[in-house]
Order: C-alpha cells, then sequence, then structure tokens
C-alpha cells in the first residue's frame, strides 16, 4: 500500500503480512540484520500521508511502514503494530521493525519526515520499553510516540543492567578480558553504539564500537536483543586484582548523558598448568612426600629384614639350647 504522494487513511483495518521467515534471518551478519526497510507493508513517501485510525498493521516480513522525503505518518491510540518484521532466529532474535523513518533526500540533504504515534498502539512498548520505531533528527525524522506520562522524541536511548568483566588467563599468563552486558534499548541498528569502562578513578579507559573490532578484539557478539558480549583489549587490565573497581554503560553517539553507569562483576579464570610427566620411581605422593622408588624398595626391604632378624633369634634359640643340653649331659 503507497500514498506517493497522497493522502491514504486507513480506518478499522487489519494490513496483514504473510508472517516472521526465520530460514531468512538464521545465520545473518548484523548488517544484514540491520537492513530496515526491507519488504514493507505500507510506504509513506515524499508528500504522501499516511493515517491509522483503528487499523491493525502486523505480520510483515520486513518492515510495517516505511516512511521518507517528507511523508507524514499518524497513529492513533486504537491502532496495532505487532509482530512487523520479527528477526526469528537471528543473532537479534526479538527484534521487530514497525515504522522505519527516513529523512534524507537522494541528494543527501534532510527534508523534515514526520511521525507520531500513541504508544497504547505498541503493545511492545508496555511489554518491555521497546517501540521498534527506528527514527531520529539525525535522519532527517521528527519522531513522537506519546505516552500517557511523558512524549518520547527520537529513539529511546540505551540503558544498561548488569555487566560483568571476566578476565582469563591461559597457561602462558596472556590475558584474554570480555564483557558481558545485558539491559533494555540496546539494539544496534541504524545508529552508533558504544561500550565504556570506567575504573575505580571515574576515569572512562575504553570506549569501543558494538558493531566495529578493535585492532585485537572482534565487535559484539549478540544473545537476542537484550544481551550481548564483547571482547575488550587487554592491555587496560593488566594490573588488574580482585580489589580492582570497574563500572560500564552502553551509549548511543550523542546521546551520552541519557545513558546511567552501573558497576560491573570482576571475575578472574585462570588456567592451571598440567603437571609435567616425571621419570618412574622420582614422582612423589601426596600422602607422604615419598618417591615410588623409595616405597617399593621400604615395602620389599623391611620384610626381608624382619625375616632376617627372625631367623637370626632362631639360630641363637637353638644354639643356646643345644650349649644347655650339652651341660646337662656333661
Amino acid at each position: 500500500i503507497s500514498s506517493i504522494p497522497g493522502i491514504l487513511t486507513l480506518t478499522n483495518s487489519i494490513i496483514s503480512g504473510s508472517g516472521s521467515f526465520s530460514e531468512k534471518w538464521s545465520g545473518k551478519q548484523i548488517n544484514e540484520i540491520c537492513n530496515l526497510n526491507y519488504a514493507p507493508l505500507i510506504v509513506s513517501q515524499s508528500t504522501g500521508k499516511v493515517t491509522l485510525i483503528g487499523t491493525t498493521v502486523t505480520k510483515s516480513e520486513g518492515t510495517g511502514i516505511y516512511v521518507s522525503g517528507g511523508a507524514q505518518l499518524s497513529i492513533d491510540s486504537t491502532s496495532q503494530l505487532s509482530s512487523n518484521g520479527e528477526r526469528v532466529g537471528s543473532l537479534l532474535s526479538g527484534m521487530q521493525t514497525h515504522v522505519v523513518c527516513n529523512g534524507i533526500d537522494a541528494s543527501g540533504y534532510p527534508i523534515t519526515t514526520s511521525i507520531d504515534i500513541n504508544s497504547n498502539s505498541l503493545p511492545s512498548y508496555s511489554t518491555n520499553q521497546e517501540t521498534w520505531v527506528f527514527a531520529d533528527s539525525f535522519k532527517g525524522c521528527n519522531s513522537i510516540i506519546r505516552t500517557s506520562g511523558i512524549n518520547i522524541y527520537g529513539r529511546i536511548a540505551p540503558q544498561t543492567n548488569t555487566g560483568s568483566i571476566t578476565i582469563k588467563s591461559d597457561e602462558s599468563g596472556q590475558k584474554t578480558v570480555k564483557a558481558s552486558v545485558s539491559g533494555n534499548n540496546l539494539n544496534p541498528c541504524d545508529r552508533i553504539l558504544n561500550l565504556e569502562i570506567r575504573n575505580q578513578y571515574g576515569q572512562t579507559i575504553i570506549s569501543q564500537n558494538l558493531n566495529e573490532s578493535s585492532s585485537n578484539a572482534a565487535g559484539a557478539q549478540w544473545e537476542g536483543i537484550d544481551k550481548f558480549s564483547l571482547e575488550l583489549p587487554n592491555s587496560y587490565f593488566l594490573d588488574a586484582t580482585t580489589q580492582s573497581k570497574f563500572s560500564l554503560r552502553v551509549v548511543e553517539l550523542g546521546k551520552g548523558n541519557q545513558s546511567g553507569w552501573v558497576d560491573a562483576s570482576l571475575n578472574f579464570d585462570e588456567e592451571q598448568a598440567s603437571p609435567t610427566e616425571e621419570e618412574p620411581g622420582v614422582i612423589e605422593t601426596k600422602s607422604t612426600g615419598l618417591s615410588t622408588g623409595v616405597i617399593i624398595a621400604l615395602s620389599v626391604g623391611i620384610p626381608l629384614i624382619i625375616l632376617f632378624i627372625i631367623a637370626i633369634v632362631i639360630m641363637c634359640v637353638v644354639i643356646s639350647e643345644k650349649r644347655v643340653a650339652a651341660v646337662e649331659k656333661k
């Protein structure tokens, strides 16, 4: 359905696609998963205007509604956007794409493109604070999501809930460092997200892009929409001890003041070197500290010594008895 240009008003309608396609997203990389304007159900471009009243847009294989180039979109509280562009089976499993806005024209200049949505039309917002509306001012989009409390302008900034840093040392002493983070609104598509690490002195020692690899660390490994792990340069943790303190947060470029810090738990995982094989007879036992050779010698020698002593005693007794008998005969 398209309004290029023109006015499109949908009242008490159901616009439905064929549903999600898990085989399409499984095994895809982040840049493919973040193809946001893929296969929209409704397109509003140029001077077009789309209004939804009591209308449901659901089960789009790709984007539910794509708005661009100066168009306008209005969705009332009795409408509903659900299950659009579900990335089932992907690294960002749980992600959806209800509305995507791009206010940049073919020449690269922004054209004001307007979106006005009542949050009651977004079940995902009441469930986990995810709007799945991809619209921000840097793309020329004036986006308002109206809630009962405050209005949300643009995309919601990422919020970190928990974080941990694991330092692993191998047999050679080489360290690898990995951060694990969970939170809300962490979706990396169509924006730049950085993981920032701060030491106990309040100094930010690392700011690493989630979607790009550094000189010695890979990009983020996603486990759904709200959790990821990221390898960090080990040079910042060479002197870390169990007493060290770190905090972390995920920030969107240009919106650092909207994201808070959380304390990171610090874990150490050290691999123990395998014991070297010794020659038989010199491996010490845990119970006595004696070598196997000594134990064998003692186990054989002691009984022989005892037998020797017993034999001497018997001989002495026999000789003594013979002497006594000889004296009695005299």
